[in-house]
């Protein structure tokens, strides 16, 4: 059996856990549908246990790099619009601030590494090259996952490639890291908790521009919650020009 763990899915998480495997020298395989990283946001922020992770594995100064300069806030606004003051300012501090309040710190409740905002879209093609560089990961775009079987002492998927040819592969323990549709969960039979009708009804549209960030009136900020009964919120990308904005819609977004 040439793979220990098959990995379904490669986003951040299913990366993060091939690199994980990978530093370590157990044979993995990540599989995922898509047939490239796309530049779609999906996330916008690593928070501070995940970087401690991403120290570990001697990652965090470059996905810092990649992402939202240490020197922006990270304040969040809840709003009525962009224009008007705002209903209730959140301040959070910025990277370089986080880091001098934990160099100060030494009772050991502040934690190693500050968040980080970053893209998705930044992070999965980053992630993707370091998993690809470890010898012992093999990463597969364009493949989906049909089904499994498990046996006493492995698991079997059925996969598919882009030209429909299906293949077996048999791994130790096969690892679920595709989502909240996630066909992995579905076929174990796992619940997705919580309001699942209303999270589908949440639409998201991403947008650039060149100057809204550094004219945004009522302050700089992560995040701006609209006070309306559609969950709106607007958030900014790690680029700060490039905003997405959901809601919640009675029907999906025409296409243009």
């Amino acid at each position: 059996m040439d793979t220990q763990v098959l990995i379904v899915g490669a986003g951040p998480v299913g990366l993060t856990l091939a690199v994980d495997l990978g530093l370590r020298g157990v044979r993995c395989m990540l599989i995922e549908q898509k047939e490239a990283p796309q530049f779609l946001p999906k996330m916008e922020r690593v928070n501070a246990r995940s970087m401690e992770i991403f120290r570990r594995m001697g990652l965090a100064e470059k996905i810092r790099a990649a992402g939202l300069p240490r020197d922006v806030p990270m304040d969040v606004f809840i709003v009525l619009s962009l224009i008007e003051p705002p209903l209730l300012h959140l301040p959070y501090p910025s990277v370089t601030q986080a880091e001098k309040e934990i160099a100060a710190t030494h009772d050991g409740s502040l934690p190693l590494e500050p968040y980080q905002l970053i893209s998705q879209y930044t992070i999965e093609p980053l992630l993707k090259t370091v998993a690809e560089s470890l010898p012992s990961v093999t990463v597969r775009y364009g493949c989906e996952v049909l089904s499994f079987t498990q046996e006493a002492g492995s698991v079997t998927a059925a996969v598919r490639d882009l030209s429909g040819k299906t293949s077996q592969l048999t791994a130790l323990y096969l690892a679920g890291c595709d989502g909240g549709n996630s066909a992995v969960r579905r076929q174990l039979g796992v619940k997705l908790t919580g309001n699942e009708d209303r999270m589908l009804e949440l639409r998201q549209s991403l947008h650039y521009c060149e100057e809204l960030f550094e004219r945004i009136p009522i302050g700089k900020g992560r995040h701006y919650h609209v006070a309306d009964n559609h969950a709106t919120q607007f958030i900014v990308q790690d680029s700060t020009r490039h905003f997405t904005l959901h809601s919640i819609v009675d029907s999906a977004m025409p296409t243009w």
